[in-house]
C-alpha cells in the first residue's frame, strides 16, 4: 500500500491506501516485534499492542478517551490490561478515520498482543475470516 497524510497531502507517511483499489480501506499496526494489518471494504482500523504495554498515566487517558469507559476500565482488579484493552480498541476507530464505523472485533493472541479491528457496517463478514497476527521482521517493517 501507498501512505497519504491527511493534514498535509504529501505522500510517504499517513493512512495507507491502495491505488489501484479505491473502494478498499487498509490500517497498519506495529508494535515490539507484533505487525498486523487489515484489508475491508470502506473504512478499516486496526491497532496491535503487546499485553504486557500499558497505555499511559490514568489523567491522560480521561483527556483522550470517553470518561465511563476509563472508569469502568479502572474498577477492574487489575486495571493495566483493560486500559491497554480500551485503548487499542479506541485507536483501531481512530484509524478507520469516520463516525460510522463500529468496533467488529477485539481479541488477546497467542503472542501476548491486543487486537482490535473496526470496520463499516457490513465489512464483518469480510474482515473477520482474515484477521491473523505475524511477527514483525526484525527492522520492524
Amino acid at each position: 500500500p501507498a501512505q497519504r497524510c491527511p493534514g498535509c497531502g504529501r505522500d510517504g507517511h499517513g493512512r495507507p491506501y491502495l491505488p489501484d483499489h479505491p473502494g478498499l480501506g487498509a490500517s497498519l499496526s506495529h508494535a515490539d516485534g507484533l505487525a498486523a494489518a487489515v484489508v475491508g471494504p470502506g473504512p478499516v482500523g486496526i491497532d496491535v499492542e503487546p499485553l504486557t504495554r500499558r497505555p499511559g498515566p490514568v489523567p491522560v487517558l480521561r483527556r483522550l478517551l470517553p470518561h465511563d469507559e476509563v472508569d469502568a476500565a479502572c474498577a477492574e482488579p487489575d486495571p493495566g490490561p483493560a486500559l491497554l484493552r480500551l485503548w487499542v480498541r479506541r485507536e483501531a476507530l481512530f484509524k478507520a478515520g469516520r463516525d460510522d464505523v463500529r468496533l467488529t472485533t477485539w481479541t488477546d493472541r497467542d503472542r501476548a498482543a491486543v487486537v482490535a479491528l473496526a470496520g463499516a457496517d457490513g465489512a464483518d463478514r469480510a474482515l473477520l475470516p482474515s484477521l491473523t497476527l505475524r511477527q514483525a521482521p526484525p527492522s520492524g517493517r
